[in-house]
């Protein structure tokens, strides 16, 4: 297709996802006037079972080890780090996104459901959180969701939001967050026409980049420890704009991390004209991402990047490599449990997480993987290479790296 038709076609398919999603966040918002939560949330009273009677009423950081001890010794996962999406509902449409168009019988989670998801993740064992969309801030009891989170996830919470909704919701919810010390992850993967295109709006990063100056005034105006960063998903078609994007975000104040495009799981669409190559172009952005000391990207997950896509990585997968430390849990709107790729293992809202690693759907999921050719990305690889690192340089930097990020979390550098 001639680059013109290209551009016209992108155009076209952008003002198109820009226009579907108007009728579902003003029926979230509309919903949220009227004080009724959308229907799929609420769902019938269900007696309360023993894990959530059992649970403690906060997880410490000593209860954590404690119950990640206790799965070692199980030779299960220790549930080291967990996403919960809150809902289907968005507030975009990004061209690599699928998890507005998902197909669950809930579209969001209610906030006596979290609870029970949070007792259940108590008192199996939980270290770092992540509170997850769709878009968090469509979530009226957002506030109190984060002070459930942070009982729970004694390591870290983090909410990850696309900051385009409303001001006024962005200051009340997420700025609720980061008085209380949760941690902000945003994403901002192109500046003015490119990030419309990307993210299916009109004005979408001069309004993230607002709101990211708003919350910074926040953090600093409460002396709130929150990690507030910038996830930059590189694609084909941003890599000359990385270098701009990288500035404006360090010139609010905030962090970036790195990713790269995929379509591996369920979640993401995919979208030819994103998927990266191996060639000089990309490697001269790592060059220069290497150098960047505000990234809070591991060094060997950029260097490895390019071999990835040359197919020429050994496999890697966490929860075959380091089932224990590595393994990752997604819970959905509906309390659905996943891993990656694949079914889901149960259901968080009606079992105890101890009966789901023990059941067959987990096992089965396991026989599964075997066959992956495994991935390189943020949510599963990094962990992996921290938790086991393929060499002593790369373990070293990771130290480096760690001590770097702690540092910052201290206001030391």
């Amino acid at each position: 297709m001639p680059p013109e038709l290209r551009a016209a076609a992108a155009r076209e398919e952008s003002e198109r996802r820009a226009a579907t999603h108007t009728a579902e966040v003003a029926r979230a918002l509309a919903l949220e006037r009227a004080g009724t939560a959308p229907p799929e949330a609420a769902g019938p009273a269900e007696p309360e079972p023993q894990w959530v009677r059992n649970a403690p009423a906060r997880l410490t950081r000593l209860g954590a080890a404690r119950r990640i001890l206790r799965s070692v010794a199980a030779r299960r996962p220790a549930n080291s780090a967990t996403e919960v999406r809150l809902t289907r509902l968005c507030s975009q449409r990004c061209r690599q996104c699928a998890i507005p168009w998902g197909a669950v019988p809930a579209e969001t989670i209610s906030l006596e459901q979290f609870r029970r998801l949070a007792a259940n993740l108590r008192q199996y064992g939980a270290a770092a959180g992540f509170i997850s969309g769709g878009e968090p801030s469509l979530h009226p009891d957002l506030p109190a969701i984060f002070e459930e989170a942070l009982r729970t996830f004694p390591l870290a919470c983090t909410v990850n939001t696309n900051l385009d909704n409303r001001e006024e919701l962005i200051r009340e919810r997420i700025g609720a967050g980061v008085r209380m010390g949760v941690n902000v992850q945003t994403s901002i993967d192109g500046l003015d026409d490119l990030g419309d295109d990307l993210r299916g709006g009109s004005g979408v990063s001069a309004r993230v980049l607002r709101h990211m100056e708003m919350l910074s005034e926040i953090k600093a105006a409460s002396g709130s420890p929150s990690v507030l960063y910038v996830n930059t998903v590189l694609n084909r078609r941003n890599l000359r704009q990385i270098p701009q994007i990288l500035e404006a975000v360090k010139s609010r104040g905030w962090r970036s991390s790195i990713g790269s495009y995929h379509n591996l799981t369920r979640h993401t669409r995919r979208d030819n004209d994103l998927f990266l190559e191996d060639d000089a172009e990309l490697r001269g952005v790592i060059a220069d991402l290497l150098r960047r000391p505000e990234l809070m990207t591991l060094p060997e997950m950029l260097r490895g990047l390019p071999t990835y896509l040359a197919g020429e990585m050994p496999r890697r997968c966490p929860y075959l490599d380091a089932p224990v430390l590595a393994s990752r849990l997604l819970i959905r709107e509906n309390g659905d449990v996943y891993l990656c790729k694949g079914k889901p293992i149960g259901n968080a809202l009606r079992q105890d997480l101890a009966a789901i690693f023990a059941g067959p759907a987990y096992t089965e999921r396991l026989r599964e993987y075997a066959d992956c050719p495994g991935c390189w990305n943020n949510c599963y690889t990094q962990k992996l290479l921290l938790v086991k690192p393929p060499s002593a340089r790369v373990a070293l930097e990771n130290v480096r790296f760690s001590l770097g990020l702690g540092r910052y979390r201290r206001g030391t550098s």
